[in-house]
């Protein structure tokens, strides 16, 4: 199972998400990521592929190309930032060795379902349960419709993200419906959740808040 480590980009910066309220997300200062430096972060993780949100695309600002494109130059890197369209996909695909579209902003399943995407993974975003999005309610049905097109899936519940909530949901029962590769994030507080995520057959978790305060260490597969 991969490791991957999220950096959440806000103006330049790295920050530290809790619980979803980006209005209160503030700039990272830890011995990983000094005074929120993605780059800096970047060379002391040394990690081969990383999780990386563009919160100022999500938040319908414009995508920081420059930056995403200097830390890709570092690992593999699989990026939200944001996408609305079909047509946007090309564009971040060409820095991205995996692009990821979230049910909280795209908007274009009908043309996301003329051809397969072998690099792209979507996001079923989720609070407290309950999906982020105008098209559906149900993370079986988005599985089920999409799986034959797409790499996999993130089950990620921003409720859960910096909170050390633990592991949030029965992730079996999706392991048992699909073949594609499930990725969870959110609530990770300790080895033993990683392990417990790597027995049921989940194949990536996203680490954050577990990494700067230290209750993980620096391993990228396990």
């Amino acid at each position: 199972m991969l490791i991957v480590p999220v950096i959440d980009l806000m103006d330049g910066k790295v920050v530290r998400a809790i619980g979803g309220k980006r209005d209160e997300y503030k700039v990272i200062d830890s011995d990983l990521c000094p005074a929120g430096n993605p780059l800096q972060f970047v060379k002391n993780l040394n990690a081969p592929v990383l999780y990386v949100a563009d919160l100022d695309a999500i938040m319908g600002k414009k995508v920081q190309f420059k930056l995403l494109e200097e830390i890709s130059s570092h690992a593999d890197t699989w990026i939200d930032a944001g996408i609305k369209k079909v047509e946007e996909i090309e564009n971040i695909s060409e820095i991205a060795s995996r692009v990821i579209i979230a049910t909280e902003t795209f908007e274009d399943y009908g043309n996301l379902k003329r051809r397969e995407y072998k690099d792209l993974i979507i996001s079923i975003d989720m609070y407290r349960g309950e999906i982020i999005s105008k098209y559906f309610k149900d993370t079986f049905g988005i599985i089920k419709n999409f799986e034959k097109l797409v790499k996999g899936f993130i089950l990620l519940d921003l409720y859960h993200v910096g909170r050390f909530s633990g592991i949030w949901d029965d992730f079996t029962r999706y392991v048992n419906i699909t073949e594609r590769d499930l990725i969870v994030g959110g609530g990770i507080r300790s080895k033993s959740d990683l392990f417990t995520l790597k027995n049921i057959g989940i194949h990536a978790v996203l680490v954050g808040s577990a990494l700067h305060d230290k209750k993980i260490e620096l391993k990228w597969e396990i």
